[in-house]
């Protein structure tokens, strides 16, 4: 997958994640309670692997920076 492609399905999963949160606003009893802590739980283990990749794309654009490598 290039770079390009994974931004793009990031971005598809960010547009889902925004239609999620209008249609809680609309709906705020959406799903069981059981339901929303699964959701919650599989949001939280997105948010810690965001940002492990985030972690691991900034060190090795500065190991790159570092080496002398043409990194963009």
């Amino acid at each position: 997958m290039t770079p390009e492609e994974f931004a793009a399905k990031v971005e598809d999963l960010r547009a889902v994640i925004a239609d999620k949160i209008t249609d809680l606003e609309e709906d705020p009893g959406w799903g069981s309670e059981d339901d929303r802590q699964e959701v919650l739980q599989a949001l939280d283990e997105l948010i810690v692997q965001a940002q492990a990749l985030s972690e691991v794309l900034q060190q090795d654009h500065v190991e790159g920076e570092e080496s002398g490598e043409d990194v963009p």
